[in-house]
């Protein structure tokens, strides 16, 4: 499994369609050279065209990262850090929805901090939080 700190942006798109919102990928090419791709949810229900999908990149795309997370009871804090233009993300577990660090259950996962956007931020810490479940 390739380290997340390592995947372009393109490869963190696709592992966040695969392991995050438990979608995987369909061929609907009528084209000759059969390079027309979509993602599919687990009910067999097309979810975003393969080309569109770039959650590391759009903002309203990685809010959706950010509920099929909390569809997992996992929850997200952003903060970026009082406008110095990086972003650092907290992610916890807590059946009981209460915010504390005692319901951060992998040390790893309390804070991936200095990511360039909010975006990718989210991305990171959604693949490393469904990665250590």
């Amino acid at each position: 499994m390739q380290a997340i700190e390592e995947m372009t942006d393109n490869e963190l798109d696709e592992a966040i369609a695969l392991e995050v919102m438990g979608w995987h990928k369909v061929n609907i090419s009528v084209r000759p050279d059969g390079q027309m791709w979509d993602w599919w949810d687990e009910n067999d229900r097309a979810r975003c065209p393969a080309q569109f999908w770039w959650p590391t990149v759009a903002l309203p795309l990685a809010f959706d990262v950010i509920n099929a997370l909390r569809a997992r009871d996992i929850y997200v804090y952003l903060d970026n850090e009082a406008g110095a233009g990086k972003w650092e993300i907290s992610v916890f577990t807590d059946r009981k929805g209460e915010w504390n660090t005692e319901g951060c259950w992998d040390s790893r996962l309390a804070d991936l901090e200095r990511q360039p956007t909010v975006a990718l931020a989210i991305c990171r810490g959604a693949l490393m939080a469904v990665r250590a479940l």
